[in-house]
């Protein structure tokens, strides 16, 4: 996350004017990062791997944030419904696959939830490609 955020920091100009595609490429990313991790079986490259991993989460994070923000227009107690019912989605989710992936895990092996998991980005990644090609907006 830390080396995402730096990261980051140097591209906000970009993430600022194209969020879609600032979500589109970290889905992509995490995909690659996901498919790594299928493949991988050192350790210490899982260590490095993992690091990697943060640049995409929080080029993902600081778009949809940005997007709820803009969308959120009105008062301040809009902005706070919507980013509370985004974090509370957002844990849910985050919580259920967890459980559900590490059932996966026990049983059909560590390799095949990261392949299941790799399918689920790809599917989210489509849905954001598909989205970002039917608006017009080149800007969000």
């Amino acid at each position: 996350a830390i080396i995402g955020g730096i990261l980051l920091l140097k591209v906000n100009r970009f993430v600022k004017n194209y969020l879609l595609l600032s979500i589109l490429l970290s889905g992509v990313r995490y995909c690659v990062v996901t498919l790594t991790f299928a493949f991988n079986k050192s350790f210490w490259l899982a260590g490095i791997i993992f690091m990697i991993f943060g640049i995409p989460k929080n080029l993902k994070e600081v778009a949809q944030a940005s997007i709820i923000q803009k969308a959120g227009v009105g008062s301040t107690n809009k902005r706070v419904e919507l980013f509370s019912f985004y974090n509370v989605m957002d844990s849910l989710i985050h919580g259920l696959s967890i459980v559900l992936l590490s059932n996966i895990a026990d049983l059909f092996g560590v390799q095949n939830a990261f392949f299941l998991a790799l399918a689920f980005n790809l599917v989210g990644t489509l849905i954001v490609l598909e989205y970002s090609l039917k608006s017009n907006i080149p800007k969000y």
